[in-house]
């Protein structure tokens, strides 16, 4: 219960607690609000100065596990320290006039939430009609990074860049909130999604090999997947670690799939799930044959035969991982699949390029 509580008041608290502070403290500051409106480009600015000055989360109690020396205080393991926010955010030793307002507050090093990367990529979409005119969209599947173990191939990694679709835009505050990323949702809601700090938000796809210990089960009419250790799986720490030093070369920090910590479950996400019938040399092994017709799994039946007409020919037919994009794949196989029903029921297949008519003259609609 205490999670579902932190999930539903957290992003609330702390945000309606920067809001209104801030608001304040552009009121008891005139000067400082007048700059403002006259410079509207200080927004992200002063986003973080009103972070720094509310310093919404008070505190955190945490336990020290090993010696340390922290200035001249000694802090011995074992010990209860308290962390608090507003006092480290007025540190002399780090802000110059820490007890003034300043909406142009430069350099501003609180630490109240993480850093996004600095160079904009324009990773979400704008949609049609556009959410805002004139912005590229930035690079979706153009490259990849292969990181390839050739002594075991279940260790390989392909990493590619993407672009989150523009229905998600307005919720993607939200979805950061809880991953400690208020910062972000403040300065979006300030600055907007497509110009706060998601303008550096960067999209990675990745691909690689899993263990395939899920299962497809019919609970109440309906297909359900079963894989409680999903998130458990050793690829996925190669993953974070892979993704953790590829963010930190461009200066952002890496959080995970916002989805998978919260309304997930804590579970990851997929885009391409692969596998539920898959393909095998008789039904014992799979669902399929290799031209992907259904097995016959009916009492009497071999264990070769299949249902004369039924085929499955998707992503689901794959017998393993396959640790790049599968879209290629899955295209070579749906062809290989069409080739063979041809041959198995005499038709032929035209495969050679249509000449295009050429365009006729249209005239004036006769009147009617």
């Amino acid at each position: 219960m205490s999670y579902y509580l932190l999930i539903g008041l957290a992003g609330h608290d702390t945000t309606s607690s920067t809001l209104s502070g801030g608001l304040l403290a552009l009121i008891e500051n005139p000067a400082e609000h007048a700059k403002l409106c006259a410079n509207p480009e200080l927004l992200a600015l002063a986003a973080d100065e009103m972070l720094r000055w509310v310093s919404p989360v008070r505190s955190f109690m945490r336990t020290a596990d090993r010696d340390y020396r922290l200035r001249d205080q000694e802090i011995q393991a074992g010990q209860a320290l308290l962390m608090s926010f507003p006092s480290a955010n007025r540190d002399e030793a780090v802000f110059a006039q820490p007890f003034a307002f300043k909406v142009d507050r430069k350099p501003n090093a609180h630490i109240a939430f993480g850093y996004g990367a600095k160079v904009p990529v324009n990773a979400i979409g704008v949609g049609f009609p556009e959410k805002v005119a004139g912005l590229d969209v930035g690079a979706c599947v153009s490259g990849q990074i292969e990181i390839v173990d050739e002594q075991d191939l279940a260790n390989s990694l392909t990493i590619q860049e993407g672009v989150l679709p523009s229905a998600l835009a307005p919720i993607l505050p939200v979805m950061f909130i809880p991953n400690g990323r208020l910062l972000g949702a403040l300065q979006s809601l300030v600055a907007g999604v497509y110009k706060g700090p998601f303008a550096g938000l960067q999209t990675f796809f990745a691909v690689s090999h899993d263990s395939a210990s899920g299962r497809l089960v019919l609970e109440d009419d309906r297909v359900t997947v079963r894989w409680p250790s999903a998130k458990d799986e050793p690829v996925y720490r190669r993953l974070d670690a892979a993704l953790e030093a590829l963010v930190g070369k461009s200066g952002g920090s890496y959080v995970k799939n916002p989805l998978a910590g919260t309304v997930m479950g804590q579970q990851p996400a997929t885009a391409h799930p692969l596998g539920g019938c898959g393909m095998g040399q008789a039904r014992d092994a799979g669902v399929v044959d290799h031209k992907c017709r259904v097995f016959d799994g009916r009492a009497g039946a071999g264990s070769t035969d299949v249902h004369d007409g039924l085929y499955v020919i998707d992503g689901s037919v794959m017998p393993r991982s396959l640790g790049v994009n599968p879209l290629l794949t899955i295209t070579a196989i749906a062809e290989r699949a069409m080739l063979h029903l041809g041959r198995d029921h005499g038709l032929a297949f035209d495969d050679a390029p249509r000449a295009t008519p050429s365009a006729a003259d249209v005239g004036e609609p006769a009147a009617v």
